[in-house]
């Protein structure tokens, strides 16, 4: 049986699960594929960098740099701490390159998309770096630069895999390897020119995906910071219970509006080869979980919540705006837009007039009725409340961050 199992940034970064990690290569009897993500926050600080250079801002990137060294010298204290001197070079090598690739965007003011790629690969590439030299004292454990084995089309930012090619290439490495174990970087991949290219933030769990594919399993485990999906983020709302099995469709729509657990990419080709996808917060103990599914047992709701930016847009900026956007929410009453904070980056800043936060609930796979009833009754006079929105499968709701919080926790439990 083959094992592939993909372990998040934050979950990497837990003393006790990556202890786990190398329990699990030292004592097993079957192949086992991990994928890692970048580090908390790496990807974005990298892309933070490489836009800061590229606007001239020498100082911010610079500073921006520092943070993600600082991120992984961190990493390497808690987790190796008596390897901190032979991890040196590669953190000051590793500084080193990217500086040099940032002010050569920062003399030129000029960012290409495969420059982009180039410095956006650089946080899953140093992880590795650092796990090869950690894992070197296990000759059954083959780190592996996932360049090497994952090939993409030349779309940079957004690379599509080739899928004969990506088979080909991890096929021969497993057959040709009398390692037991391997590990690789998400995220990151290469065109059949050897460029980097990278498939898109959150790819790292469609990596994973690629790799089962090839090797013919039918199941792969993401480990994240959460004991599995939960009914609503269980960081805000403890007690949100998990989900035991969404399906395919649910979590493809569920994606769509704004889960981040899930990437719509990955779910398509899951629901293609009919590929289960485990969510949970431990290697070895799989109590608390959710399978992702053709068909789930029963379809519960959802509830995820966001910081959102409203603005008013010009009349000739609209097309613009949504073109830039991965999801808008438009009162077309008074031409207000909402969009997820976290997609402020992709915003020029002309298009933008008179912006204000306000908190976005989705409400997915609901009794709409219902929900729709109890916002309009709990909001009753509130002059931060903004819109309801609904459509078959979601219903929206923008207020104000502290009612919006509030209303949550009325309706939680009817929907759990």
């Amino acid at each position: 049986m083959i094992k592939i199992i993909k372990i998040g940034g934050i979950s990497l970064n837990n003393l006790v699960l990556y202890s786990d990690m190398k329990d699990l290569f030292r004592h097993n009897n079957e192949i086992i594929f991990i994928v890692i993500s970048a580090l908390k926050n790496v990807s974005s600080l990298l892309k933070h960098a490489a836009k800061s250079a590229e606007s001239g801002n020498k100082i911010l990137f610079s500073e921006t740099v520092n943070e993600i060294f600082s991120i992984h010298q961190d990493f390497i204290e808690r987790n190796m701490p008596t390897k901190v001197a032979s991890i040196s070079k590669i953190l000051s090598e590793s500084k080193e390159n990217l500086l040099k690739a940032l002010n050569s965007v920062y003399l030129t003011g000029f960012l290409s998309k495969r420059t982009l790629d180039s410095i956006l690969s650089q946080g899953e590439l140093l992880l590795l770096g650092i796990l090869r030299i950690d894992l070197a004292d296990n000759p059954n454990v083959e780190v592996v630069d996932s360049r090497m084995i994952i090939k993409t089309d030349s779309n940079y930012n957004s690379a599509k895999p080739l899928q004969e090619e990506t088979n080909q290439a991890i096929q021969q490495l497993v057959s040709g390897s009398d390692a037991g174990n391997y590990i690789t970087q998400g995220f990151v991949a290469s065109d059949l020119q050897g460029n980097t290219t990278t498939m898109g933030f959150e790819s790292s769990n469609l990596t994973a995906l690629l790799i089962a594919q090839a090797l013919g399993s039918k199941e792969i485990r993401i480990i994240t910071d959460v004991p599995g999906i939960c009914v609503a983020d269980p960081k805000i709302f403890p007690d949100a219970k998990v989900i035991e099995e969404i399906s395919y469709h649910n979590a493809y729509i569920a994606a769509k509006y704004g889960l981040k657990l899930f990437y719509a990419p990955m779910i398509e080709s899951s629901d293609i080869t009919d590929t289960t996808i485990i969510y949970s917060n431990k290697i070895n103990h799989l109590n608390e979980l959710t399978k992702i599914v053709r068909v789930a047992d029963c379809n519960n709701s959802l509830l995820i919540v966001r910081e959102v930016i409203s603005w008013k847009i010009e009349a000739d900026s609209s097309v613009a705006l949504r073109a830039s956007a991965t999801l808008t929410i438009t009162d077309n009453m008074s031409n207000w837009v909402y969009i997820d904070k976290r997609n402020m980056n992709s915003i020029a800043d002309e298009l933008l007039i008179n912006i204000n936060t306000y908190c976005l609930i989705s409400v997915l796979f609901s009794e709409k009725s219902l929900i729709v009833n109890q916002a309009m009754k709990f909001f009753e006079n509130n002059e931060d409340f903004k819109l309801v929105i609904a459509n078959s499968d979601v219903i929206h709701i923008v207020s104000n961050m502290e009612s919006g919080m509030e209303f949550c926790k009325v309706i939680l439990p009817m929907i759990s």
